[in-house]
């Protein structure tokens, strides 16, 4: 049995692991695999989440032993994703300094839902980024999943200007609460001035794909803009009453509605409970 490096240890429970949404989660099963001297450890937790716990995310983040300075280090970190009715799927996230995405945001992601970050280039430069997981197929046609990125000097996106085109009726405080849920990959809702004076409460969702906001009404019916209908003056992109060809709400977007949305609330802020190894919370 190998001599554990203690400060090692510490540093990955009380520094690295509570970044990634992990703190007190891998404390005793990572000293026991430290005791072990393996070049690799793979540690292992599942959690639930999504509407009535029924989403299942197994995580097994990966420490790696350089020779060198006998230190571990986290390197990536693997997510599978089980959901009632859809086949499983996985895919590695790499850690960069021992950092990247939270494990919520890795489940948000893996549900088609975007989450924002300010990154700053090798060139100096800063832009936005949203990012959530898509498919593709690869040489045999098998569909395979991978972390699509989308960049604001790419497509003009901009959430705080989009979101400034709307009639919004909400203060100053409840606009910034609702662009930190939305960047953080839950929906925005809000309510909205129509022209004849009343307001219609609407979900918003970010597509910066096509740079735009997808609204939607409290049925599921996407917003669009219509020339036989009423539109927003200060928008060439939305129009606060429904076309009567209605386009329907989309399957991402569906799941962002379930539930709670009447309080005005994301899908359960997407935060997971579950076990790790030893009975410990992995949310």
């Amino acid at each position: 049995m190998k001599q554990v490096n203690v400060e090692n240890h510490d540093y990955l429970c009380v520094e690295v692991f509570p970044r990634l949404g992990l703190e007190g989660v891998f404390n005793d099963a990572l000293m026991a695999a430290m005791k072990n001297g393996e070049p690799t450890i793979i540690l292992e937790a599942s959690a639930k989440y999504g509407k009535n716990n029924e989403d299942l995310l197994v995580i097994k983040p990966r420490l790696d032993l350089n020779e060198e300075d006998g230190r571990y280090y986290a390197n990536a970190i693997t997510a599978s994703l089980t959901q009632p009715g859809k086949e499983s799927f996985s895919l590695q996230f790499d850690l960069y300094a021992q950092k990247g995405y939270s494990i919520d945001d890795m489940y948000k992601m893996m549900d088609a839902k975007y989450i924002h970050q300010d990154i700053k280039r090798r060139d100096g430069t800063r832009t936005e980024r949203w990012s959530r997981v898509e498919f593709k197929k690869n040489e045999e046609g098998k569909l395979v999943p991978y972390l699509r990125h989308e960049y604001s000097d790419s497509t003009n996106f901009n959430l705080i200007k989009e979101l400034g085109r709307l009639p919004l009726g909400m203060t100053q405080q409840e606009k910034e609460d609702m662009i930190f849920d939305m960047k953080h990959g839950d929906p925005g809702v809000a309510m909205i001035r129509k022209p004849d004076g009343s307001r219609e409460r609407v979900t918003l969702v970010p597509n910066p794909k096509t740079a735009q906001i997808h609204v939607f009404d409290r049925n599921g019916n996407r917003l669009m803009l219509n020339d036989n209908k009423v539109r927003v003056e200060t928008s060439q992109k939305f129009v606060v009453v429904g076309s009567e060809d209605n386009n329907n709400i989309t399957p991402a977007a569906a799941r962002m509605l379930e539930g709670g949305n009447d309080q005005g609330e994301g899908q359960d802020r997407g935060r997971g409970q579950g076990q790790g190894r030893g009975g410990r919370r992995a949310g």
